[in-house]
C-alpha cells in the first residue's frame, strides 16, 4: 500500500471550521478543559466540561470531546 502524505497546504480543506474540540488538561495541578480548533489552535480554557461546551455553543460552533 502506498503511503500518502499531506502537507500543511493540503490540510485546511479537510478541517471543519464549525467544530471546536474540548480536551481535559491539567494546569498547575488543576483539571480544566481546553477548547481547540482542528489545527490545534487553543481558543480558551474552561473550569469544567459543561462550561467549555456552553462556551463553544455560544460561539455557534459544535463541541466535540477529545480523549
Amino acid at each position: 500500500m502506498e503511503r500518502i502524505e499531506f502537507g500543511r497546504a493540503e490540510l485546511p480543506p479537510l478541517i471543519d471550521p464549525t467544530v471546536a474540540y474540548v480536551k481535559a488538561v491539567t494546569i498547575e495541578g488543576v483539571r480544566a478543559y481546553g477548547i481547540y480548533l482542528a489545527d490545534g489552535t487553543q481558543l480558551a480554557i474552561a473550569p469544567s466540561r459543561d462550561v467549555a461546551f456552553a462556551a463553544v455553543r455560544q460561539h455557534e460552533l459544535e463541541p466535540v470531546s477529545v480523549h
